[in-house]
């Protein structure tokens, strides 16, 4: 095994300005990870599976970086979810009252008239 050889070649990777390759592209298609950048070493499989781990964090920090990028495309475009809003109960119910109290009852008088409660002072609405 040539450790210079592994050497050159990640150090080279890594002057590169951006690696475009996921952690299954590193894994499976080692030599067109290589190719890519211009690189057609001839490796032993002991060369191939260190040169696997040494591209590898690089493969999860180009992961992470288009995770981030996505993540702010996303919040810059304005399809993040936003806090939740009170509802209009929550909004007009008086300081200090809980919202279920606040929310109308209706019921139904002997007579056959509909009755509620205003959610603002208690008293019967019509």
């Amino acid at each position: 095994m040539d450790k210079y050889k592994i050497h050159k070649a990640v150090e080279y990777i890594r002057t590169r300005s951006a690696f475009p390759f996921d952690g299954m592209d590193v894994e499976d298609s080692l030599e067109e990870v290589l190719s890519y950048f211009g690189l057609h070493p001839q490796l032993d499989e002991e060369e191939k599976q260190v040169l696997r781990e040494e591209l590898l964090p690089l493969a999860w920090g180009a992961e992470e970086a288009e995770i981030a990028f996505l993540a702010e495309e996303t919040r810059l475009a304005g399809l993040m979810l936003r806090p939740r809003v009170k509802s209009r109960e929550e909004r007009c119910a008086p300081e200090g009252t809980h919202v279920s109290t606040c929310q109308p009852v209706i019921g139904v008088s002997p007579g056959g008239l509909r009755q509620g409660v205003s959610p603002f002072n208690g008293e019967n609405a019509p």
